[in-house]
């Protein structure tokens, strides 16, 4: 379901959205831009500056129509991966303002709890990343946490680009915390993380993700939906198809 905004109107001396400490009159007022409300689960709003999510949200959907809905001819692997992070950079822009309003802060980890779909293309992405940039001793552990739950991985099973509930029921009674989590509670693959995990963002309070089992109330709207079939294309110019699987599950040994 998509998420209802509201229009807002930020008094003058109300402290500024964009975090800054100073009041809106002598910070952010004088850009003039439109502000919206995206209403949490407390029944509060969570504000967003609306003029540079519009802007950002233009450059996104321009650019998945003339780098990716118009491109027939097959892709390699390097061509697809440049369109593919040029794409969550521009995601990442319009992005931006929602995270600022959501209830999402960095060290929070509970969403590193569950099931991640990915796609092979997201997948190879990661695999260079892992390849370049982890040392012999991190790769060593990581392949470790992957065979120490290999026995769940292998049961997990999806339809239609979504876990079945039987997976979910599995996966959230072990409460698996993902094998890229620092112990710092930090993604170590951040800059390369799949979509699933970028577009999750969370407007209730934290403590409800505290429970996978709980139901969340995420952000969604429907150029979303234009980002993850586009992603779709980009895997199918390049292998000839669309596979998907669990982020882990991929690095299982064949």
């Amino acid at each position: 379901m998509e998420n209802r905004a509201i229009k807002v109107i930020i008094e003058k001396d109300k402290p500024c959205v964009c975090g800054s400490g100073i009041d809106f009159e002598n910070c952010c007022m004088k850009k003039n831009h439109r502000y919206e409300g995206l209403l949490r689960e407390d029944g509060t709003y969570g504000i967003y500056d609306e003029t540079e999510f519009v802007t950002a949200a233009k450059s996104l959907l321009s650019f998945i129509d003339l780098r990716v809905e118009k491109e027939n001819l097959k892709l390699t692997f390097d061509s697809s991966s440049k369109k593919l992070n040029k794409l969550y950079d521009k995601l990442g822009n319009t992005l931006k303002p929602i995270h600022e309003a959501s209830s999402c802060r960095e060290g929070c980890s509970h969403c590193c709890h569950l099931l991640v779909l990915t796609s092979k293309l997201e997948y190879e992405i990661i695999k260079n990343f892992i390849e370049v940039n982890f040392s012999n001793e991190d790769k060593e552990k990581l392949k470790t946490k992957i065979n120490n739950i290999q026995d769940i991985l292998k049961v997990l099973e999806h339809k239609d680009e979504r876990f079945t509930s039987d997976s979910y029921n599995i996966y959230n009674k072990e409460d698996i915390p993902c094998a890229f989590l620092g112990d710092n509670n930090r993604c170590t693959i951040y800059s390369v993380r799949p979509y699933i995990c970028r577009k999750y963002l969370v407007l209730n309070d934290p403590k409800v993700c505290e429970d996978p089992s709980k139901k969340t109330t995420q952000y969604y709207a429907k150029y979303l939906t234009t980002v993850k079939n586009a992603i779709g294309k980009l895997n199918k110019l390049t292998y000839g198809d669309l596979t998907y699987n669990h982020l882990l599950s991929w690095f299982l040994e064949k």
